[in-house]
């Protein structure tokens, strides 16, 4: 007995030879874990690349007592018989909540990942590299493992057989590389450990956005799209690039203006009549004139008053002795139809007589004799503004 306990305490003792020193011995409860190095001399390949790793450091031996078998689990019953791959203590053969808890035995302090991952049957291991080193799930390498299961299937729609979303286009093409956020990581958006709480809609998902973009466009909470719930993703393509869709209208698809046309298609008819600005021809578009990201003042244009349209209209600009006052208090739009109207002008009435007479209800004695079909712009033909007559007569 002495013997036995004495060759306890120097060898381990195996499941089948435990009974040939005795009843009592037999007993005793055999260690089913070995020391790595044995783990070492068959696995040498992983063992070269762990050194660089936190699995391969210091700090891991101390929470992890039985090194390897810490996560691939117990190792003697694959020592005694290599050959038996049922023996082999591979990790595989766990499953993926069994495996997250096998990591969370020394990563509890980490912020717990989202469970949708763990449900769509995704274990630590698919994302992160256990025996190599890299950063996580950043950069190049990073994206490779999130891409390669959020590729092939439709646009934010669940996978058959998981929870996950899928990130790439309708037509299974993705085209994440065309986009300005091509040179980011998925992280940089996805914060795995609140992916669960994430949301991309309403003004939690416009924060999100504004994280980056807040700097060039810090009033879009003032705007008219946030005050109506939009957010970023209502307008931008986040993933795909500006995705086309089969009904947009023709000269549209491609543009900046085929996002517009999806909520505003009244304005769309207005750029059908005759006299129009130049938006279906393709000379301008939508964001020409709005600013979708910045509050209106006073008038639907961005910029102030008249300012957005004399970009263009220059001739119109002044200064000028003598002002339009429409002009200064309401600008352009008090008589031109921004968009379009069947008035050569523009004009937000086909007659001129009755735009003018909708404002100079008191005008001289002589003028009872005009009627709408005058054109009072053939004597007030400064009306923009003039520097020689108060009445734009010149």
């Amino acid at each position: 007995m002495a013997v036995a306990t004495a060759l306890l305490g120097s060898l381990w003792v195996s499941s089948e030879n435990a009974e040939s020193f005795g009843p009592s011995l037999a007993l005793a409860q055999v260690d089913p874990y070995v020391g790595s190095q044995l783990c070492i001399r068959c696995h040498s390949d992983a063992s070269g690349s762990l050194v660089s790793t936190p699995h391969g450091s210091p700090e891991f031996e101390t929470r992890a007592s039985h090194g390897c078998q810490s996560c691939h689990g117990p190792g003697r019953a694959h020592v005694e018989d290599p050959m038996d791959t049922a023996r082999r203590p591979a990790v595989e053969t766990l499953s993926v909540d069994e495996q997250r808890e096998s990591c969370l035995g020394c990563h509890h302090e980490t912020p717990v990942h989202d469970t949708r991952h763990a449900e769509a049957g995704a274990s630590c291991a698919d994302c992160h590299v256990v025996h190599d080193w890299d950063a996580g799930v950043t950069g190049a390498s990073g994206d490779g493992r999130c891409l390669s299961c959020h590729e092939s299937a439709q646009s934010h729609q669940d996978a058959a057989t998981s929870a996950v979303q899928t990130i790439s286009s309708s037509d299974a093409s993705f085209r994440f590389r065309e986009t300005p956020h091509s040179t980011l990581s998925c992280a940089n958006c996805h914060t795995l450990g609140e992916l669960s709480e994430q949301s991309w809609d309403g003004r939690a998902g416009t924060e999100r956005c504004l994280g980056c973009h807040g700097q060039s466009h810090p009033r879009f909470f003032a705007s008219s799209h946030a005050r109506a719930g939009l957010n970023c993703s209502s307008c931008h393509s986040v993933h795909a690039g500006d995705h086309v869709a089969e009904d947009f209208p023709d000269g549209f698809a491609g543009r900046p203006s085929q996002k517009c046309i999806q909520c505003h298609q009244s304005a769309v008819t207005e750029f059908t009549f005759n006299e129009h600005h130049r938006l279906e021809e393709g000379a301008m578009e939508c964001t020409s004139c709005h600013d979708p990201h910045e509050p209106s003042p006073r008038v639907r244009l961005g910029g102030f008053k008249n300012n957005q349209c004399t970009e263009c209209h220059v001739d119109k600009l002044g200064p000028f002795v003598f002002e339009h006052g429409t002009s200064l208090v309401v600008g352009c739009t008090s008589c031109h139809a921004s968009h379009g109207s069947p008035n050569r002008f523009m004009l937000t009435f086909q007659s001129e007589g009755d735009l003018c007479f909708g404002c100079h209800v008191q005008m001289p004695g002589f003028h009872s004799r005009f009627t709408s079909e005058t054109m009072c712009t053939s004597c007030h033909f400064s009306i923009h503004g003039s520097n020689l007559d108060s009445a734009f007569l010149n």
